[in-house]
């Protein structure tokens, strides 16, 4: 449990004596496999515990701080020395018992950050205000963030703080708010675990603390899940059933400044054979807002359940209330995913994709390159697009599967994935097959279609409204760039994660 002088500089020269120590994203994952907390993972915890060494520094600290397991007083003294214990013991970071020091928080790395949360520990019933690490979806969000230099920075629902502290190298007016005041608490004490300003924290329900207020830049990671409980401030958000997510959507719209970016993580129910997008089509038209909607994954109600309580005790009983709620609220299906919102005056573009279960590190760049490509493409009417000469962006790979067939392999199928930012795959028959291998750049799209062999069955009319709306996804998404033209001139430097400049002005 954090005390109230969370900003004390005795917690910054903690900082320091942890990364002396190499206790960072790369030191654990190379000792552990992991860099977030496993103090909740017995059998994980038990299995990193037997490869670390006793005596050496680093590993004491993993032990106390990754497994939040109780650690020989003289192993923690030898990894950071007799005063820092006192410091630590004094902040009421971990406590004393015989001869044993028991840590009191966690901590995790995310590649230069230091995150402090608090513990999770296997049969340990969390408490309502219970502060978490750094999982999946901070993570997902902390990538899916666009990373320009902003004036100002809000930070909705911040948790332990890592993405108003990721905001510092955009500007320095970052405002945290978070309705659970040991939240802020984390954000605070994270900061001066890394030497970094202290944002602005503020205390209050979803955009009550910023009534009135605009920003550059929003980032929420909220309590989305689709949950008929209110017991957990991380999970549960009291509304029925994805309200919290369509609200935070639209006010997000409300509280940009004009050019101003959000992203914000979301749930949200379905018709089983509706398409997924629908409901969120619906959150963001009208908005004022070019939108960006990615889902991630989609689930029955028991599963979607099952992900969400697996830690509580009266497991079955749990699982039947939460089944019941979502079957009288007709849902039966439901998806997680982000939203990315723009602020832009005129006529708004939407568009979607299904983002892949593959690791994702920043997508800031990529982000940018759709949302640029997207402006282009809706000033663009489908003659001048027939004129463009495309060809293949590198920032992608090409999969095919294949048969054997009379002694040779026939092409069976194929779809481009994309190589690095946001992960996506788009699936092509045998037309945009052979339409993409005559994408070189060298001839406009119009010339193509006219040079291919239709498609037995297909009349001229379709193979071009088959061909621009390939082309069309094919471009807005990255695969393709326009041959002898360069992207609209913006001015913009992008920020990366740790601090360093790019330009986005290409020639």
């Amino acid at each position: 449990m954090l005390g109230s002088d969370v900003s004390h500089p005795l917690v910054s020269q903690f900082g320091d004596a942890l990364r002396r120590a190499g206790y960072n994203e790369a030191g654990l994952r190379q000792a552990v496999g992991t860099s977030s907390g496993l103090g909740h993972d017995p059998r994980g915890s038990e299995v990193a515990r037997r490869r670390l060494a006793s005596g050496n520094a680093l590993h004491a600290l993993i032990k106390a701080f990754c497994l939040a397991i109780p650690v020989p007083g003289n192993e923690l003294t030898n990894a950071v020395g007799a005063a820092t214990v006192d410091d630590l013991v004094r902040l009421a970071l971990v406590t004393r018992e015989q001869d044993a020091l028991i840590p009191r928080i966690a901590i995790d790395a995310a590649q230069d950050l230091l995150i402090a949360h608090d513990p999770a520990r296997q049969g340990e019933q969390l408490m309502g205000d219970h502060v978490i690490g750094l999982g999946p979806a901070p993570r997902t969000l902390a990538a899916l963030t666009v990373r320009l230099k902003a004036g100002r920075v809000l930070d909705l629902g911040t948790g332990s703080g890592i993405h108003a502290l990721l905001a510092l190298n955009l500007c320095d007016d970052v405002v945290a708010t978070d309705i659970n005041p040991r939240a802020l608490a984390y954000t605070r004490f994270n900061a001066a675990l890394n030497r970094l300003a202290i944002p602005t924290t503020r205390q209050g329900n979803l955009f009550e603390p910023v009534a009135g207020e605009a920003f550059d830049l929003i980032v929420a990671n909220p309590p989305y899940v689709l949950s008929p409980d209110s017991s957990l401030h991380f999970r549960d958000s009291g509304m029925g059933g994805d309200e919290l997510s369509r609200t935070v959507v639209r006010e997000a719209a409300r509280h940009l400044t004009d050019g101003g970016f959000a992203s914000i993580l979301v749930s949200w129910a379905h018709g089983e054979e509706e398409a997924w997008q629908a409901p969120l089509a619906g959150w963001v038209r009208g908005v004022g807002c070019d939108a960006l909607l990615l889902r991630f994954r989609t689930y029955d109600p028991v599963t979607y359940a099952s992900l969400w309580i697996k830690e509580e005790a009266e497991y079955a009983e749990t699982l039947d209330r939460w089944l019941g709620y979502y079957g009288g609220l007709g849902i039966r299906a439901m998806s997680s995913g982000a939203v990315i919102l723009r602020r832009r005056s005129g006529v708004n573009w939407m568009r979607s994709a299904h983002m892949l279960s593959a690791p994702i590190q920043d997508a800031s760049r990529h982000l940018l390159q759709i949302f640029d490509a997207s402006d282009r493409l809706s000033r663009m009417p489908d003659t001048e697009l027939l004129e463009q000469r495309f060809r293949p962006h590198p920032s992608h790979r090409i999969h095919r599967t294949a048969v054997s067939r009379g002694g040779s392999y026939v092409v069976e199928g194929q779809y481009l994935e994309t190589i690095g930012g946001i992960p996506i795959r788009v699936s092509l028959g045998q037309f945009g097959s052979r339409l993409l291998e005559r994408l070189d750049g060298n001839r406009s799209l119009r010339d193509l279609i006219s040079q291919l062999t239709l498609t037995r069955g297909m009349r001229a009319g379709d193979v071009v409204r088959s061909a621009v709306q390939l082309v069309t996804q094919l471009f807005a998404f990255g695969f393709l760039e326009i041959d002898g033209s360069a992207p609209d001139p913006r001015g913009l430097v992008e920020i990366g994660i740790d601090g360093s400049e790019r330009s986005l002005v290409t020639s």
